[in-house]
């Protein structure tokens, strides 16, 4: 069963994908058992204080409060998250669904601008006929790329033909310049023949054009 977690402040009766804590992000720097962190007295020019920190994450999710006609859709079964995909400080409102026979994931992203005024809509890149990937999810793996400053997550995908056919792959996802980015890393095809006495299962690279063994 998939575990739904949500911000309290904003009541929202649907399930929640998979939410990223600032402090457990890749880039915390907190010093180890080793290490001794440098004694720092607080000026005023040095970063925000924590209970300015915290009336800025008030303030942004007012915002999404006061614009929920953009993004609250109560005719499906929407799941929402509130988070912060990309570690800018600037909060992001997740509504992904999942549904149809072929099972397929549609996911719409807004993030509170720079000003706290208003919310931008993140562009999806592909065709509206592709299954997005399942952020409807417990959890997922992050990777930090430090020299672009991007923070790559490992989502998987499933759709289907029917009873018989099962489309599955594991993708690249992140966002970027206003665009959530999706990358194929690997696919997986499971086929039920014969009544479903028997069943074929091929992996194959991103490519495609090579089989790989589903432990690769």
């Amino acid at each position: 069963m998939k575990k739904f977690y949500f911000l309290t402040c904003l009541c929202l009766c649907a399930g929640l994908l998979v939410s990223c804590e600032k402090n457990d992000s890749p880039s915390s720097s907190a010093p180890t058992d080793t290490e001794t962190a440098p004694e720092t007295t607080p000026t005023s020019g040095s970063a925000p204080t924590e209970e300015a920190a915290e009336g800025n994450r008030l303030e942004q999710l007012q915002l999404l409060i006061d614009n929920k006609e953009m993004w609250l859709d109560e005719s499906l079964s929407y799941n929402y998250a509130v988070t912060d995909f990309n570690q800018d400080g600037k909060i992001e409102m997740v509504c992904s669904v999942c549904g149809g026979t072929g099972i397929y994931t549609t996911t719409t992203i807004f993030e509170v601008d720079e000003a706290i005024s208003s919310l931008v809509r993140y562009e999806r890149i592909w065709d509206e006929y592709i299954s997005e990937a399942d952020l409807i999810a417990e959890k997922a793996s992050v990777y930090f790329d430090k020299e672009n400053h991007i923070y790559h997550y490992v989502f998987d995908d499933l759709a289907k033909n029917g009873a018989a056919e099962y489309y599955e792959n594991k993708r690249d996802w992140y966002l970027q310049d206003g665009k959530i980015i999706e990358n194929y890393l690997a696919f997986r095809t499971t086929l039920y023949k014969d009544a479903g006495t028997s069943v074929s299962i091929t992996c194959e690279d991103a490519s495609r054009e090579k089989e790989i063994t589903e432990d690769e």
